[in-house]
């Protein structure tokens, strides 16, 4: 093994990640090498100013950044607020636009299936047909209206039975 790695070793000890069968070999590199010695005794002190590193800084410096921040804060919250609103906005319209297509879809499909149909008479039914092919060529289609026509009574005997033009039928 070389040196490197038995670094890389010492790193995964200190870190309490290194084998038992490993740490056999590792220990007994480092009592004949002097330079894995150093790299151990280096990584080791790193890591203990590592944790007594603690920076203080003066009260005056916290005071000042927070009257920054207050000053600042507004600003950005009307900013943050207005780009919400754009953005809520925008997701709205998400939504609302494939629909408004599907039903503009639909109104025009129900447009032009009640345009095809015609003006019947109350209480007449309708049959429709398809046109016929003469010489190839298709004719056009024919509507039947039929059904009995509304018709209004006018006395209890049936001999004055009147339609809806008041005409007498009987």
């Amino acid at each position: 093994m070389t040196c490197d790695e038995h670094k890389e070793q010492i790193s995964l000890l200190l870190d309490s990640e290194l084998e038992n069968g490993s740490q056999r070999t590792l220990f007994k590199h480092l009592s004949e090498c002097a330079g894995c010695q150093q790299f151990l005794d280096s990584v080791i002190l790193l890591r203990e100013m590592r944790k007594k590193e603690s920076i203080t800084f003066p009260s005056e410096i916290d005071d000042a950044l927070f009257a920054r921040l207050n000053i600042i804060s507004p600003v950005r919250n009307r900013v943050a607020a207005r780009e919400q609103s754009r953005s809520w906005f925008r997701r709205r319209l998400l939504i609302p636009v494939p629909a408004a297509i599907a039903l503009t879809i639909l109104v025009i499909a129900i447009g032009l299936l009640l345009g095809m149909q015609t003006v019947q008479p109350q209480g007449a039914s309708t049959l429709f047909t398809t046109g016929a092919f003469v010489n190839g060529k298709q004719q056009p289609a024919v509507i039947f209206i039929y059904g009995i026509p509304e018709v209004h009574v006018i006395d209890s005997t049936p001999a004055k039975v009147k339609d809806i033009k008041n005409q007498t039928i009987f």
